[in-house]
């Protein structure tokens, strides 16, 4: 009698641990669904061209194989992203990657994934950079390599001021000037 009690007791111990485990991965499984559901984009395009415009000036465009909009945090997501930015005075920046963030709000965005940049006869190569719309500034945290027909400079941290027209890479800069006849 006493093995039939503790036998029992063990069964309907094992049966509640096996029901709990299948309620909590059942549980588990549905929060997995809502947070699928709840990161979907509110809207998708593909081919993207978006302009920012200010005083009836093109201040940059984005162009992108794909957008996701999310309007909750109102932000969007583009993929293979090209940006343009343009200066008062003409300058042009050119950046390319492989994901760009916009935040409405704010008016910045965050390019990532093999960033490669030019301007006027100049390329710039980095993990990531950021378009700060207040102050029109284009910063980065990353190293950043940037190269010209006889110069190439590497350094970590970038600042760029769009409308001064000021580069500056922040630390471990290192220059090599480049003659016809090799490096100097």
């Amino acid at each position: 009698m006493k093995y039939a009690r503790i036998f029992f007791l063990l069964t309907f111990v094992t049966v509640l641990i096996v029901v709990g485990v299948s309620v909590y991965l059942k549980k588990a499984e549905r929060s997995k669904e809502n947070t699928v559901l709840m990161t979907k984009a509110d809207l998708s395009l593909n081919k993207v061209n978006y302009r920012e415009v200010k005083d009836n000036r093109v201040e940059w465009e984005l162009k992108s194989d794909s957008v996701e909009y999310f309007k909750d945090n109102d932000i969007a997501v583009f993929h293979n992203v090209y940006m343009t930015v343009y200066g008062q005075d003409g300058s042009i920046y050119k950046v390319k990657g492989k994901k760009g963030r916009y935040e409405k709000k704010t008016g910045n965005i965050l390019l990532s994934g093999d960033v490669v940049g030019n301007s006027e006869g100049y390329s710039l190569k980095t993990d990531s950079l950021k378009y700060k719309a207040d102050g029109r500034k284009i910063l980065s945290d990353d190293k950043v390599l940037i190269t010209g027909a006889d110069i190439m400079i590497e350094g970590v941290g970038l600042f760029i001021d769009i409308e001064k027209d000021i580069l500056s890479l922040r630390n471990d800069v290192n220059t090599t000037l480049v003659t016809h006849k090799g490096q100097i």
